[in-house]
């Protein structure tokens, strides 16, 4: 089975685990509390349902070359 509909969305845990970071500095960075330096860590906006983020994989892809760039 060919997967040619990728998923687009991710919770939480999901779009940590694909940008291979902890989940805990996604929830730390969108925390009500967080501070820039926090924020400036993970700064994919998300949409936010009830308690539940979800974050679009496209976000996700930009904000991971914009860091591979910076690594050149």
């Amino acid at each position: 089975m060919s997967n040619e509909n990728p998923k687009r969305g991710f919770s939480l845990t999901e779009a940590a685990n694909y940008c291979g970071i902890p989940a805990k500095t996604i929830y730390s960075a969108k925390s009500r509390r967080a501070k820039s330096e926090e924020r400036a860590r993970f700064p994919v906006l998300g949409i936010k349902r009830g308690k539940q983020w979800l974050f679009l994989r496209e976000d996700l892809d930009r904000w991971l070359n914009e860091l591979a760039k910076k690594r050149q």
